[in-house]
């Protein structure tokens, strides 16, 4: 399930991280632009019908959010929910995110604030935890209102860290951090049961066999007991 192998990187598998420019021993990757025009991306989410999107930003960007949120009013009515991915010290993330809260405030879907602790780590290190779970405690003291989703080195430390601090929620009080964004952890962790299903030619989730124990698997991460149905 890899971008990369022998052969070289799969166009078809590559989502532009760039991780692989600076650890290619040869440096033969290179960057290839690749820019979807603005008056094309509402064509082509009407196409998807999503539930959901993302938007990454970073502090000082307010006027193409401004912009990029007037091209998806269409579209806004039908979703679920709308996640806003963002980090950078919170010295500017903090009052980046109140101005995006004055707009966001009014629009026909509930939004998400997810926090890039450390964008593009690999998440795989005791470290990456920290600097994803600190930056969440900031944001869940002087940010504006909204769901917080941790990203940016989540990994199986993160859970411990959150209870730690006191943001995963205690008894009836709710959770300061509503949700975790696993990516190089989780895609490490499963990426043999994603290989086996492709293999079969169906995704996961249709192979029950496979899934089950993927399932379990993901269940380490955040520190459940295998089978406990979470």
């Amino acid at each position: 399930m890899a971008a990369i192998s022998t052969a070289g990187v799969a166009m078809a598998r590559c989502y532009g991280c760039g991780r692989c420019l600076a650890v290619c021993p040869l440096g033969l990757i290179e960057e290839r632009p690749w820019h979807l025009e603005r008056s094309r991306l509402l064509e082509v989410l009407e196409a998807c019908q999503p539930d959901a999107l993302e938007i990454h930003t970073r502090p000082g960007a307010v006027a193409p959010f401004t912009q990029l949120l007037t091209l998806l009013q269409p579209l806004l009515p039908r979703l679920w929910l709308l996640a806003v991915s963002a980090g950078g010290p919170l010295a500017q993330l903090i009052p980046y995110l109140w101005q995006l809260h004055g707009l966001l405030a009014k629009q026909p879907v509930p939004h998400l604030w997810q926090l890039d602790g450390r964008p593009m780590s690999g998440d795989l290190g005791r470290g990456t935890a920290h600097a994803a779970v600190a930056l969440a405690l900031g944001v869940s003291r002087h940010g504006p209102p909204g769901l917080l989703q941790v990203a940016g080195g989540v990994n199986r430390h993160t859970q411990t860290l959150l209870e730690r601090h006191g943001l995963s929620g205690h008894g009836e009080k709710p959770p300061a951090v509503a949700g975790m964004a696993f990516g190089g952890a989780a895609r490490q962790l499963l990426s043999p049961w994603l290989a086996a299903a492709q293999a079969r030619g169906k995704p996961l989730h249709q192979h029950s066999d496979l899934a089950d124990v993927a399932v379990e698997q993901a269940q380490g991460l955040l520190n459940l007991p295998a089978g406990s149905g979470a």
